[in-house]
């Protein structure tokens, strides 16, 4: 039985080999996971609260500062997060190359390209609390 079918085999210098860059990644898509548990929870409970109200009462609920704030917190770990697994799938399953570069330069350009659009939104929202 050779040292990767029995893991008790191998030595401690071999587990150290394998903290580092992987491991960071690892922990940063876990603290992200459980810090996007009560963002997600408070958006779909302020999703449930406007139902139904129109475009004015949610332009007015996302005017409070704690409100724009949270959405604002929400998009930007939601796309960190997002951007993170979807290198984890690019690493996994596409070979070092160019076809890997391209969809590493296209996982970038989509995640910034959806973090721009969502803070200007929110700024559009931010703006227009001083012209009611």
């Amino acid at each position: 039985m050779s040292d990767f079918q029995n893991p008790g085999a191998r030595s401690i210098k071999d587990w150290k080999k394998a903290e580092g860059h992987g491991t960071l990644d690892w922990l940063k898509e876990r603290y992200s996971s459980l810090a996007l548990v009560p963002l997600f929870a408070w958006a779909l409970i302020s999703g449930a609260l406007l139902a139904g109200e129109g475009a004015d009462a949610t332009l007015a609920y996302f005017q409070k500062p704690e409100n724009l704030s949270l959405g604002g917190l929400t998009l930007i770990l939601g796309l960190w997060h997002t951007h993170m697994g979807l290198q984890v799938i690019i690493d996994d399953y596409f070979p070092q190359g160019r076809s890997r570069g391209v969809f590493v330069f296209l996982n970038t350009i989509l995640i910034l390209s959806c973090l721009g659009v969502g803070l200007w939104g929110l700024t559009l929202i931010a703006r227009s609390v001083t012209n009611l």
